[in-house]
């Protein structure tokens, strides 16, 4: 097999707040919160500074959505699956499913 060592888009840094949302398998919204969009492409994204309002993170498969809270990409959407996480950084790398903007 071959494995690629590189990115196929480079990834943009950023410092932009997103409300999110954590959905269980079954679409049950199980926590929601702010956090701080460190980083994006068009494959995906990193949040990091994760501050829960409600739940916490899930003992099983879920899903992610996040929407931009304000600046330039205000309202923009995405919706997608985690990659890997945190806890201890309170970081979650997200592998984009959907992308919204609204134009």
């Amino acid at each position: 097999p071959n494995i690629s060592c590189r990115r196929e888009f480079r990834r943009e840094m950023t410092n932009q707040v997103v409300d999110f949302q954590l959905f269980d398998r079954d679409s049950r919204l199980v926590a929601r919160g702010t956090a701080v969009l460190l980083d994006y492409s068009p494959h995906g994204a990193k949040i990091g500074h994760v501050r829960f309002e409600e739940g916490f993170w899930p003992d099983s498969d879920f899903s992610v959505k996040m929407k931009i809270t304000g600046g330039e990409f205000e309202g923009v959407q995405a919706h997608g699956l985690p990659l890997r996480f945190a806890t201890t950084s309170a970081s979650l790398a997200i592998r984009f499913d959907a992308l919204y903007v609204k134009l």
